[in-house]
């Protein structure tokens, strides 16, 4: 469901209000503003920017289901420690430096269906070799699923072993018999 926000965008026609190069070469944006009235245009062009950011961010938010309001500075910043940054752990930053290679390739031929990043060497029925064109620098996690059941049966795929440059996946139809049926997989680790 949806959120909302009350954050808005100062001089959405932006008008009366200095070009992005005139502003570039502003002394008041270099400098700060000093003694004296402060030029509306420059003010207008600094509060277009911090506020079309603002406003865009809030947007953002809202849009993932929040509620960002300036009525309460409090519940502003709980709302906030929502966004999740390398330090608080995200799954993304738990280990810096990973590659992923991901792809789906038909079982009987080794023909890749989509993804990039890797070829296929169709072994035997029911084995293919994935060759990562670049080697992880250590090894990877594997995984692997199989495309289309056979005749309705239940399917398995099966990483039979792996390396930093290669993961031989094996396929079996519902009778555990080795089956060339076509196959997703994704592999995760170091650069």
């Amino acid at each position: 469901m949806p959120g909302s926000t009350n954050f808005l965008q100062h001089n959405p026609s932006a008008n009366n209000q200095l070009t992005d190069s005139q502003y570039s070469t502003d002394t008041v944006r270099s400098g700060g503003a000093v003694t004296g009235i402060y030029a509306s245009n420059s003010f207008n062009k600094l509060a277009f920017q911090v506020s079309t950011f603002v406003a865009a961010f809030a947007q953002m938010m809202a849009t993932k289901g929040y509620n960002v309001s300036d009525a309460n500075i409090s519940t502003l910043e709980t709302v906030l420690a929502n966004v999740m940054t390398k330090s608080d752990g995200a799954p993304s930053s738990l280990e810096t430096g990973l590659k992923i290679i991901r792809g789906m390739y038909n079982g009987g031929t080794g023909a890749v269906i989509s993804g990039s990043g890797f070829t296929v060497t169709h072994n035997s029925t029911g084995n293919n070799t994935v060759n990562f064109t670049v080697p992880f620098s250590g090894s990877p996690s594997v995984c692997a699923t199989l495309i289309s059941p056979q005749n309705g049966y239940a399917v398995s795929a099966h990483i039979s072993s792996y390396t930093n440059s290669i993961a031989e996946i094996a396929s079996f139809n519902g009778v555990n018999t080795a089956a060339d049926i076509n196959v997703s997989f994704i592999a995760i680790g170091p650069n």
